[in-house]
Formats: structure tokens, C-alpha cells, sequence
């Protein structure tokens, strides 16, 4: 009897520990509240910003940030520093990037900068999550690692930032990180007078979570945002019998896994109300050993897994 007392208390102490570990550090990352005083407004140079709130920049009845920039050179964005307790983090966001100018030998790129502060909030290193037309002079460094894309639509993308810095930012000692500044930004270089075409970022559920141990913790970018489905006590997945999907998991947008789903319905009153990920793992085999630590890079066209993304929002 009292063994097993001793035991309920043991693993009642390691839930509320991992409890506390799955701490969320950005504030207002959904952007549903005015921006600020969560984030830092910041614009400069020439160029007609936009920093604003809108429900109409996807079809979910949601709000999300828009920033952009034309008709100039110059800057605009938002900016958080998050104090945090080391490496063991994840970051995640829904990013929609686009640039493009007309003038050539100019530049223009938007941008999600992840910057990693020591504790006088020096700046050890980045990683820059970024869309750019052309003739942009951003290269990959020891401490700056450049993740292009491509694609226009909306992604989302997450990491695990320990992973991060041992993997791309060999000049970043995590040992001295002692705070993480997310800057969602526009920026636009031109020596010409306008038009200047236009630079802009959608943003939505920034996120910077402790880790607890039961995330994969491995980058991984989607090619488009989620669809979204909302359910109330059953959410259904594709009948496995079309061999469409064997399985699937609930994750929560930060990437923390909730639970199997299998095809059919599935119960899920007890899961909280909230925007989840439904994400079914693609049948493609594992990549050989040599190839997995290329898999880790933040590349929505080149890994060779493939993952399908559904956004589900549950409701009682």
C-alpha cells in the first residue's frame, strides 16, 4: 500500500515537473491581442510600412501580423526578447514570406530572425528564416545560418534550437545563451528612386517552448499551410482502407506530440480545446544514417520526407 502510494507520488511529480517544463516564452504569439506591448515596433528608412493585425490573411476567422513595406528603401518589423532558462527549446511559427522589386541590382527580403543573446543581450548568433528576390548579400556564417525559401504560401516551420546551434552554428557556445529575440522583418535596399514593388511577412502562433522530452525536436518545414478543420469530440482520419494513411498524430502547433490517431474516428473529448496539427508521416523509407543529420536543415523542398499537415481546431 505504501509502495504504491510512493509510486502514484513519484510519477504525479514527474508529470507536474514536465508540466512546468513545457513553458511557453513568447507572449502574444497569435497575435489575437494588439501587439503591443508584447512586441517592439520597429521601422526606418523610406520606405511606406504596414504593421497591423487582420483577420482577412487567411481563411480561419483567426488573426494574424502583417508587416510590409514599398515605394522605398528602408525597414520595418516586430521584435520579443524571451529570457530563457538554456538550449532545450523549441521555436515554431506559420510564416508567409514574400519579396520582390523591380529595379535590378537592388534587393528586398523578408524575414524570421531567431537571435541568440548572452546575458548583457550581446547577440552570439541567428538563425534567418527568409524569402528574397534577388542580388540579396545574406550568406551562411559559423554564427548566422541562411534558410531560403522559396515558396510564397503559407509554412510552417519549427526547430529545436539546441539541435540548431550543434548542427549549423558551430561559433554559438549554448553554454553562454541566455535569451532568444524573435524579429519578424521587411527589409528593402535600393539606390533608385520608386516604384518599389513590395516586401511583406504574415506571421501566426510564434512559439518558443521548453522542451519536455517527448518532442521529435528534428527541423521540419511544410510546403503550405494547414488546412483547417474543426471538430467537437470526434476527429476523423482518412479510412485506412484507400491505403491513403495507416496513422497519424495530434500535435499541438508548438510540435509537442498529444496523441496516436488512427483511420476512422477518433475520441477526443478529453484532449483540451485548442488549434492542434493533425501530421501523417509519409510512407517514404528512413534516409540512410549518412543522410540523416543533412535531414535536420530547415528545407521544405529537399528532405526526403514528406509529412501531410491538417490544422484542427477542437471545441467542446
Amino acid at each position: 500500500m505504501v509502495e504504491g502510494i510512493a509510486v502514484r507520488i513519484a510519477i504525479l511529480s514527474l508529470l507536474l515537473g514536465a508540466c512546468a517544463l513545457a513553458q511557453e516564452f513568447i507572449l502574444n504569439g497569435d497575435f489575437e491581442q494588439p501587439i503591443e506591448p508584447a512586441w517592439t515596433v520597429d521601422s526606418g528608412g523610406h520606405a511606406r510600412a504596414t504593421i497591423e493585425r487582420d483577420s482577412a490573411l487567411h481563411s480561419d476567422p483567426d488573426m494574424e501580423l502583417r508587416v510590409h513595406i514599398g515605394l522605398g528603401p528602408g525597414y520595418a518589423g516586430i521584435g520579443q526578447t524571451a529570457f530563457v532558462p538554456g538550449c532545450r527549446l523549441r521555436f515554431s511559427a506559420e510564416l508567409c514570406l514574400y519579396a520582390h522589386h523591380y529595379e535590378p541590382g537592388n534587393w528586398s527580403a523578408a524575414s524570421c530572425r531567431v537571435l541568440y543573446l548572452d546575458s548583457s543581450l550581446t547577440t552570439l548568433g541567428e538563425t534567418r528564416i527568409c524569402y528574397w528576390h534577388q542580388n540579396c548579400p545574406w550568406q551562411s556564417t559559423t554564427t548566422l545560418h541562411i534558410v531560403r525559401t522559396m515558396d510564397s504560401s503559407w509554412q510552417t516551420w519549427g526547430f529545436d534550437i539546441e539541435r540548431e546551434l550543434e548542427d549549423f552554428l558551430p561559433g554559438v557556445d549554448p553554454e553562454q545563451v541566455r535569451a532568444v529575440r524573435v524579429v519578424l522583418k521587411d527589409t528593402a535596399e535600393t539606390s533608385c528612386p520608386p516604384p518599389f514593388d513590395s516586401v511583406r511577412v504574415l506571421a501566426d502562433n510564434v512559439s518558443l517552448m521548453a522542451l519536455t522530452g517527448m518532442e521529435e525536436g528534428r527541423p521540419t518545414a511544410y510546403s503550405s499551410r494547414p488546412t483547417t478543420t474543426v471538430c467537437r469530440g470526434v476527429l476523423r482520419i482518412e479510412d485506412g482502407r484507400r491505403k491513403t494513411v495507416d496513422r497519424a498524430d495530434l500535435m499541438e502547433i508548438t510540435g509537442r506530440k498529444v496523441m496516436d490517431l488512427r483511420p476512422g474516428h477518433n475520441d477526443v473529448r478529453h484532449v483540451a480545446p485548442g488549434v492542434y496539427l493533425v501530421v501523417t508521416p509519409s510512407p517514404l523509407p528512413s534516409p540512410p544514417e549518412g543522410e540523416r543529420r543533412k535531414e535536420r536543415g530547415l528545407r521544405p523542398a529537399e528532405s526526403g520526407r514528406r509529412e501531410a499537415v491538417r490544422k484542427v481546431v477542437i471545441q467542446r
